[in-house]
């Protein structure tokens, strides 16, 4: 007991007035030189296991490196004999060692084609390099192959990449074209004119040949003059928001069928969630103004426009709704000013005419009501006309030679049409096909 509390008092006293004793200094040594000794031990084994490791890492790497891979023709020979399991692993191999080989890529995804697992498909002809002899021709596919699964914003996206103008990467004329073609196709389903009309004219502004601008203005033309039944346009439309919920042009364009359905609460839900989407563009929120306007919800009217985000107010589509309610205030002076600078960058808005003439008439400006009054409806008897002065030209360009003046003078009426309508590139396109002067 005695010596167990002067242990305790030895434990408790400061250090500089401890003794210790020689066996206990041996023991503290000996303690520590065991944990240095063990430390030691298990520095040299683990060394000895990183190196191991790391041999075996360098050996794994050297074979994948060095093997031999599987030649495509081989791979080709596979897929003809439907050996498909055989050929994807050899591929799959090669790309391990090559990720941006394009012909490994393309073979894989017609692997995936074959399965019919057609987003595969389109995933690795996504994948190949943008560089890659007939990248053109892979995009076009790529994009087919999302059409496919109903992906179509994917599928715009790859078509898109085939008729950019790339002087360092040029792309066989025929996949443009079939690129064009696609696209206009889907602008027509979601009814995105804007969009078939800058796609066209980009087309032409890099075509030297009189036929193929000649064509380009025939498909001009039919965006103006052809429609997709609203009930046929949902049908594809409601497939791919299924496919791809994100698909924001496919939602804008369902809302716009529903509208031409009747379907009004269809169309405010829709575009109500392209709102939330995308709030920044005016043309999300043109449409939903547009329907407010025609259901003459003027309160909600105003109350979108109170939610406007900033920088989106002059866009013209908005600006006419801004014009309108100008009108209803009476703030007729505000309301004309708004509706000159619409026209001003969109001269083919023939409504805008009429509600300039009537806004005139209002303030006592007689001969420049008479003017807008007199546009207005000229306008409207030109687009009566159009589609016969259109078909005459079709006529005429199946039977009679080139210089033909009764060719001729149906370009020139066609052209004279365009031009009062205020489409001053196709009047110029149509007139730049008549040998002759009108």
């Amino acid at each position: 007991m005695s010596r167990s509390i002067q242990e305790s008092a030895a434990r408790t006293q400061p250090p500089e007035q401890r003794s210790f004793s020689p066996s206990a200094l041996r023991q503290s040594a000996g303690i520590t030189h065991r944990r240095i000794r063990s430390w030691r031990v298990l520095w040299r084994w683990g060394r000895w296991v990183t190196l191991f490791i790391l041999l075996g890492l360098n050996a794994t790497w050297y074979w994948q490196e060095t093997r031999p891979l599987v030649d495509l023709i081989t791979i080709d020979r596979w897929i003809d004999q439907q050996r498909l399991e055989a050929a994807e692993q050899a591929l799959q191999a090669r790309l391990v060692r090559s990720p941006h080989d394009g012909d490994s890529r393309a073979r894989l995804a017609k692997i995936y084609g074959l399965r019919q697992d057609m987003l595969a498909c389109a995933e690795q002809l996504r994948k190949i390099p943008f560089w890659w002899p007939e990248k053109g021709k892979w995009s076009l596919m790529e994009g087919t192959a999302y059409k496919q699964v109903d992906r179509l914003a994917d599928a715009e996206r790859a078509w898109l990449a085939v008729v950019e103008d790339d002087p360092l990467h040029p792309i066989d004329q025929r996949f443009v074209t079939a690129a064009v073609m696609d696209l206009l196709e889907l602008y027509a389903t979601e009814s995105r004119w804007a969009d078939a009309a800058r796609l066209i004219w980009s087309i032409y502004d890099r075509t030297e040949d009189a036929h193929d601008r000649e064509a380009l203005l025939v498909m001009r033309m039919r965006t103006e003059l052809e429609r997709i039944m609203p009930s046929v346009a949902a049908d594809k439309l409601r497939r791919y928001l299924t496919a791809d919920p994100q698909d924001w042009e496919a939602r804008r364009a369902l809302a716009k069928a529903a509208v031409a359905m009747n379907a009004p609460d269809e169309a405010k839900r829709q575009l109500e969630q392209c709102l939330r989407e995308r709030p920044e563009d005016p043309r999300g929120w043109a449409d939903f103004l547009t329907i407010l306007a025609d259901l003459g919800d003027l309160e909600a009217l105003r109350q979108a426009m109170d939610r406007l985000p900033e920088g989106i107010a002059d866009h013209p589509e908005i600006a006419k709704h801004r014009a309108q309610l100008l009108e209803r205030d009476r703030r007729w002076v505000e309301a004309v000013k708004l509706y000159q600078r619409v026209i001003q960058v969109r001269p083919w808005e023939r409504d805008v005419y009429y509600r300039l003439s009537l806004l005139e008439d209002r303030l006592g400006h007689s001969d420049t009501a008479r003017e807008y009054r007199q546009r207005s409806e000229a306008m409207r008897v030109a687009r009566s006309e159009l589609n016969e002065a259109f078909q005459k030209v079709l006529d005429l360009r199946r039977d009679h030679p080139e210089g033909s003046p009764r060719l001729d003078e149906a370009f020139h009426r066609l052209a004279q049409i365009c031009q009062t309508l205020g489409w001053t590139r196709d009047a110029d396109g149509w007139a730049s096909l008549a040998r002759s002067s009108p």
